[in-house]
């Protein structure tokens, strides 16, 4: 089932922007990741220093990607306590970091 034209309205009034993805057949609209959610997921998963920089294990990866679904998607609205195919939190972390500014718009120019 997709949210009403009311619970979108409301939505908007209270997120700002959001957007729906249909993935795995199903529904789900999600709002940016804010600064302050990153940092403090940020702080709970300490990523692995390596000498090439700090890097994620497969476990904090999805650990990751479920805290920012659990975040930010907003519908449906019990997002958290239902059953989902395995792969739908990877590729919806991926649309919501797209969305929330982790995506070049435009190429760097010099000035």
């Amino acid at each position: 089932m997709d949210p009403t034209k009311e619970w979108i309205e409301e939505a908007k009034k209270k997120y700002g922007k959001i957007f729906k993805a249909v993935v795995s057949g199903d529904t789900y609209v999600y709002r940016q990741l804010l600064r302050p959610e990153y940092n403090t997921i940020n702080a709970e998963i300490q990523p692995e220093m390596t000498p090439q920089g700090p890097v994620l294990t497969p476990e904090q990866t999805r650990k990751m990607e479920e805290v920012i679904c659990s975040t930010c998607v907003i519908w449906p609205e019990n997002y958290k306590d239902i059953s989902i195919p395995a792969g739908v939190p990877s590729v919806l972390s991926t649309f919501i970091s797209d969305i929330s500014g982790y995506r070049v718009e435009t190429a760097p120019e010099e000035l």
